[in-house]
């Protein structure tokens, strides 16, 4: 998955919180087979086909995966 635009929060997922104008590769995802997307003005989630979930999330929000593309399993 690439990633680009507003990061202030590290929204995209890419490990820092510099606005990207390119697409970026969001590396937390390599190897994985994502199906779903979702995406809002400071978050950003993923669904793999194996039922893992990848969150990044504005810092405030509390969250195992808040900001740090960790994935979980449900």
């Amino acid at each position: 998955m690439f990633a680009w635009g507003f990061n202030e929060k590290g929204q995209l997922g890419l490990g820092h919180r510099f606005n990207q104008e390119q697409p970026q590769l969001v590396t937390a995802l390599q190897g994985a087979h994502i199906v779903k997307l979702a995406c809002g003005e400071q978050h950003s989630l993923a669904l793999s086909d194996a039922g893992q979930v990848w969150t990044w999330v504005r810092e405030r929000v509390r969250s195992a995966a808040a900001a740090t593309g960790h994935c979980c399993n449900e």
